[in-house]
């Protein structure tokens, strides 16, 4: 039997539904969640990678924002531009989490990406540094 990939039935699902409405795209999504229940060890995988086809499609990126203390607006609208910027994409979701492990400054997660910005990380660093 043929291996599919994740992503191969992630876009199958988005490419059938795309500018669906009423009875066709309740029909789709009918089919799809008969497929996924033949599948359902997988669902979590498939809605995982739809989601990141469908966030690429509207230029989108979700992040985890770990910091030790819940940080003020100016500071996250900061980050939010940043990763803008960075990755030249119009929309960040950010979910913020309180992590008293950081000591201070911040870290952030997407998909499998880190971007340690975190004292921990810093302090690491230096004394690496300094023993070399």
């Amino acid at each position: 039997m043929a291996s599919i990939s994740i992503t191969n039935i992630s876009k199958a699902i988005y490419l059938a539904s795309y500018n669906k409405t009423g009875q066709d795209l309740d029909l789709v999504i009918s089919n799809v969640v008969k497929f996924l229940s033949t599948i359902l060890s997988k669902s979590e995988s498939i809605l995982y990678a739809l989601s990141n086809l469908i966030d690429h499609e509207n230029k989108t990126i979700r992040a985890k924002l770990y910091s030790v203390n819940k940080l003020e607006k100016p500071i996250i609208d900061k980050v939010e531009q940043e990763l803008k910027d960075r990755y030249k994409i119009e929309k960040v979701y950010i979910t913020e989490i309180e992590d008293k492990n950081i000591l201070g400054g911040i870290k952030i997660e997407i998909d499998d990406e880190i971007i340690d910005l975190s004292l921990l990380k810093k302090v690491t660093q230096l004394k690496k540094h300094l023993l070399n």
